[in-house]
């Protein structure tokens, strides 16, 4: 068991950090799930606003907790609307495509092989 590299641990109920400090015996620990990623069958203990930052530091070997790796700023969901608000030129629903090709001087293209040209 010391050799454990990979612990998937989420929906265990875990809910203090006595617990996670109790696996600093694992020295090859380096991918630890308290959570899935979505944050789905999250342990009690996930609920601290620092139990990321507390979970590396007690677990000196960890690499990656929760599929985040060591070191990384998850990025969170943009509020219902934040995303608008700070980018209008967004918020136009139109495609920015035209399905319509300008040709020059109404020369029409058939695809083939080759582009061959057509007279209008």
């Amino acid at each position: 068991c010391r050799e454990l590299v990979t612990l998937m641990a989420q929906g265990n109920r875990i809910k203090d950090f006595k617990n996670i400090e109790s696996l600093s015996c694992l020295k090859h620990l380096s991918n630890l799930y308290l959570k899935e990623f979505s944050g789905d069958g999250a342990n009690p203990v996930c609920d601290d606003d620092d139990y990321a930052e507390h979970t590396f530091e007690v677990l000196p070997s960890l690499f990656m907790l929760d599929g985040q790796v060591r070191g990384q700023v998850a990025l969170e969901e943009p509020e219902e609307g934040k995303f608008e608000a700070d980018c209008p030129e967004f918020t136009n629903k139109e495609p920015w495509y035209s399905r319509e090709v300008e040709r020059p001087f109404n020369v029409k293209y058939e695809l083939s092989t080759e582009l061959e040209q057509v007279e209008a």
